[in-house]
């Protein structure tokens, strides 16, 4: 398998199953997961995409923490670059959905400390920037018509160049 990464790593399905009045459980797939991310909090969820986003490590975060003590050194060791193994297919795009909601996204940045890339909400055909975690959390909230329930951010998937 090449070594080099594969240019929709990070693109992800989010299946939202449920919401309560504060936050959504359900699973997220990944070409690249052998199976999918169940997530009960979205808190869940951010954690488990970081713990991917390192595993696999991309995108690369923006800076890394360095180690002085020796037995810190050796948890901050990458490990070798992953075996690129596709587990699922493109059509799971398709295939999946949330009992409430479905969106696909891909984090294209982490930087300061931060995802950046782009939202799409599959059943309304729109799509949404994202410049950090907190945003990406506000535009899902406000899909479920949430408290900040404006659609700012969000634009016509054929008008954003979807």
């Amino acid at each position: 398998m090449s070594a080099s990464i594969p240019g929709l790593v990070t693109r992800t399905l989010l299946c939202v199953d449920s919401i309560s009045s504060a936050d959504i459980s359900g699973r997220f797939y990944n070409l690249y997961l052998e199976e999918p991310a169940r997530f009960q909090t979205i808190k869940e969820f951010l954690d488990k995409m970081g713990d991917f986003f390192d595993t696999i490590s991309f995108p690369q975060n923006f800076f890394d923490f360095r180690y002085f003590r020796e037995e810190n050194k050796e948890t901050a060791v990458r490990s070798a670059a992953p075996e690129w193994k596709k587990y699922w297919s493109e059509s799971l795009f398709d295939a999946e959905k949330g009992e409430q909601g479905t969106f696909i996204f891909q984090v294209r940045y982490r930087q300061r400390a931060e995802w950046q890339g782009t939202l799409t909400w599959v059943e309304q055909k729109k799509q949404a920037p994202f410049r950090s975690a907190l945003e990406f959390i506000r535009l899902i909230n406000a899909a479920f018509g949430g408290a900040e329930g404006d659609m700012t951010g969000w634009t016509d998937q054929s008008a954003g160049g979807g």
